[in-house]
């Protein structure tokens, strides 16, 4: 019988030590972030894009939002103004096939348009969450960097197209 108490006594170091030694293990695992792709775990569940009667002088107006995947374009993206987004978008598409995702939309005055990121097939194996930065980019007839914006940080997104600017808001 002691025999065996001083066994049970010995299983209980064994499953400490191993505890342990997993938290240590896992601990050690920073060193190795640098080498896994890393996300933004941005949290957009939804994106409302709203156009205004008087919407880019009455007449319809390009909408991309951009998911990126790739960690390098995004300081590119994020300076680009919508006229140089719209202008060589398929010159991105051409040399980063699988690196963005675009929803486009065309919007006429007093209109709207609903994404729901869950919702949309991806050809990428992540998901749309995972994405290092997600932009918004519309096409006015003039040009002015108001109308590029970052929707990274916001959950439910609506997007308001006014007559010459467009604003952000987080939606309910």
């Amino acid at each position: 019988m002691k025999h065996l108490i001083g066994r049970h006594k010995y299983t209980k170091y064994c499953y400490s030590a191993l505890v342990v030694s997993l938290f240590l293990g896992l601990s050690a695992c920073k060193g190795l972030q640098g080498l896994l792709p890393r996300y933004s775990d941005n949290q957009i569940e939804v994106v409302h894009v709203i156009a205004a009667d008087d919407v880019n002088q009455s007449t319809p107006v390009a909408v991309d939002i951009v998911y990126i995947f790739e960690e390098a374009l995004v300081p590119q993206l994020r300076g680009y103004t919508a006229r140089k987004w719209f202008d060589e978008k398929r010159q991105f598409q051409l040399q980063y096939p699988d690196k963005f995702v675009i929803f486009s939309y065309e919007l006429v005055p007093v209109s709207q348009a609903t994404l729901k990121p869950s919702k949309e097939k991806s050809r990428f194996s992540t998901a749309y969450q995972k994405a290092f930065k997600v932009m918004a980019y519309a096409n006015y007839l003039t040009e002015s960097d108001d109308y590029t914006l970052d929707i990274t940080p916001f959950k439910r997104p609506t997007i308001i197209l006014g007559s010459k600017k467009i604003t952000i808001s987080e939606g309910g």
